[in-house]
């Protein structure tokens, strides 16, 4: 797990639930890049990796030696991000929108296991995650 992240948040939080029920805690194996974590994964020293799910998902996807059991209980929204006021948004919103209404999105999504992330059309500004 990354320090730092959502998912830090979240995993201790689920720890602290299941230790208030009675349930043993979790060891959580920090490090600080992608590739560390899933060579501990597949080497057997870590039994799981909590991350985004695009990333778990394209890597059990693309890769075939990682299985996605499952997802957190938050949305994060995967952006485009341009410095503000450069006028770029409305027309990478157009473009987004017009490759989800084409049906290339979904294509996308789907050849590389993110089906899950599809939205119905782009929001500039969304709302960050709500804890």
């Amino acid at each position: 797990m990354t320090p730092g992240t959502n998912q830090e948040r979240i995993l201790l939080s689920w720890d602290r639930q299941n230790q208030a029920k009675g349930l043993p805690a979790v060891t959580p194996i920090y490090l600080t890049d992608d590739a560390s974590a899933t060579l501990s994964l597949l080497s057997g020293r870590a039994d799981a990796m909590f991350g985004p799910h695009s990333m778990a998902a394209w890597k059990a996807a693309s890769r075939g030696q990682t299985k996605l059991v499952g997802s957190g209980p938050f949305r994060a929204w995967v952006a485009v991000t341009t410095k503000k006021g450069n006028g770029l948004a409305p027309a990478l919103q157009a473009a987004i929108d017009g490759t989800i209404s084409g049906g290339q999105y979904q294509q996308v999504l789907t050849r590389w296991g993110e089906q899950d992330e599809a939205i119905a059309h782009s929001t500039v500004n969304p709302p960050g995650i709500q804890y």
